[in-house]
């Protein structure tokens, strides 16, 4: 799935490198400027437009820095909350625990 709106992206089975190729993944949708865009993963009652497109590509590029800026992934968690006060996850917090735990070492990554 490359576009999320308003759920916090999943990166449980990503490293660095490869969320940064999702980002240019987007850059190369979004220049596409798609009239329709259909999230993969989206808070219910958004409209289906390139608005996902932005979401996603703010989420990763602001990522880096909240991983580099937080000691564990609670303080992670609470970054991520504090600038996307309007996101959802799905089953509690899989989405950002998960990728939070994973990007700050304290669990390995998916393997699927």
């Amino acid at each position: 799935d490359l576009v999320y709106n308003q759920m916090y992206l999943w990166f449980g089975e990503h490293d660095p490198k490869g969320i940064a190729a999702w980002g240019k993944s987007l850059d190369q949708l979004a220049a596409l400027n798609p009239e329709t865009v259909v999230a993969g993963h989206s808070k219910p009652g958004l409209p289906n437009d390139i608005s996902g497109i932005r979401f996603s590509q703010r989420y990763i590029a602001a990522w880096p820095k909240f991983v580099a800026d937080s000691k564990n992934s609670d303080a992670l968690q609470a970054k991520v909350k504090a600038a996307y006060p309007d996101a959802i996850d799905v089953l509690g917090d899989f989405l950002l625990g998960n990728s939070s735990r994973v990007a700050k070492g304290e669990q390995p990554a998916w393997q699927e």
